[in-house]
């Protein structure tokens, strides 16, 4: 059982309605499904990966409409009128096709990062990094040459059809050093930071009156009615 599937308890000797709340009984967003467009624009922002892709798929059925994708710049000129239909038309192929080759790519793409992480450092710090956006989660690994600092901004569009969003706030960062190799590991949390809510659960987590799986578990506005609870007035 992993962290995210573990009831919950909220601790202190404070006698609130959420002593006891099992996660389980909580309401669920559903998981993000994106749309074939928004998949498309994600990949459109890092055509990099692609490329990345391309010579090192092998003989994938997406092949030559990969190479014609990165030939045409994403069809960076007709962005106006991108539509799966507008691009099945371009290419000549039938759209269910295209809406298929498409979402393979960006899955690929990850499956690759997961397998060969070399092949995406491109000079400095090694970067690990975990997104997370409501009950949506993502990982990658990538190279930077400046390491964001915790609470910054963070905008990366290539997680947006994994996640629901491309803006996230760092929310923890660690540092590994092996053999003389930096790794850097970077926590981020998608939407628009509260940085005094962010104090305010680092003072319930201290004070003992909110459970660590609780506030790790539930969804962030979840986590702001039980801080209203506890300290308003």
């Amino acid at each position: 059982m992993n962290i995210f599937e573990h009831d919950f308890v909220l601790y202190g000797s404070q006698n609130t309605n959420f002593n006891k709340m099992a996660r389980k009984e909580e309401f669920r967003l559903p998981l993000h499904k994106p749309s074939t467009i928004e998949v498309f624009l994600s990949l459109k922002s890092m055509p990099s990966y692609s490329k990345i892709l391309f010579l090192n798929s092998g003989d994938k059925p997406y092949k030559g409409f990969l190479e014609w994708l990165l030939s045409n710049n994403f069809l960076e000129n007709d962005y106006e009128r991108l539509t799966i239909k507008f691009i099945a038309e371009a290419y000549k192929t039938k759209a269910s096709k295209i809406t298929n080759w498409i979402k393979n790519i960006y899955e690929d793409i990850f499956i690759l990062n997961a397998e060969r992480p070399d092949l995406f450092y491109t000079g400095g710090i090694k970067i690990y990094m975990n997104a997370k956006h409501y009950d949506n989660r993502c990982a990658f690994q990538m190279s930077l040459m400046v390491v964001p600092r915790e609470f910054e901004t963070m905008v990366f569009y290539f997680f947006n059809a994994k996640v629901g969003t491309g803006r996230f706030w760092v929310k923890n960062i660690n540092h590994e050093i092996e053999n003389d190799i930096i790794t850097v590991y970077l926590i981020l949390d998608g939407g628009i930071l509260n940085k005094y809510r962010e104090f305010v659960l680092e003072k319930a987590l201290f004070q003992g009156k909110i459970g660590l799986m609780t506030a790790m578990d539930v969804y962030p506005f979840e986590v702001e009615r039980i801080l209203n609870e506890l300290y308003r007035g």
